[in-house]
């Protein structure tokens, strides 16, 4: 009767010791994937907070292109530049002094479409007018 108590000790003994080995690798495991978990949350607040900025900025551009204050008229200092630039070497040499040429007229047409497009001189330029008091003078 005690040699069968021992066996049978020796295997819940044995039992036991698998017992711990699985619940520690099971604890290993879990710790494993808890960080992992935190680390595909971390990411995932990271691409929430950088959507976050470009829906923003997204949205302040299409204020911008939008409106009719002078601040949605820099649109001509861009699109004026590169279009002059485009057409008018279209087909040609390359040439560093024709190039910045074309920029500097696309920049003067840009100049004038902001200016047109927002009817008001001082309020895109105000450097341009610094004495309104002429007779007969309108803005």
């Amino acid at each position: 009767m005690v040699d069968s108590l021992a066996r049978r000790h020796d295997v819940l003994e044995d039992g036991l010791g698998r017992l711990l080995v699985t619940t520690q690798n099971l604890a290993s495991n879990h710790n494993l994937h808890a960080e992992r978990v935190e680390q595909a949350v971390n990411i995932t607040n990271e691409l929430l907070d950088a959507l976050e900025e470009t829906a923003t900025t997204a949205s302040t551009m299409n204020k911008s292109f939008l409106s009719r204050t002078p601040s949605g008229n820099w649109w001509p200092h861009i699109i004026c530049p590169v279009a002059s630039l485009v057409l008018g070497s279209y087909g040609l040499e390359p040439s560093a002094f024709r190039n910045l040429g074309l920029l500097a007229l696309g920049e003067g047409i840009g100049l004038v479409v902001s200016i047109s497009t927002s009817g008001r001189l001082d309020t895109v330029y105000p450097f341009f007018l610094t004495n309104t008091t002429a007779p007969g003078f309108r803005i």
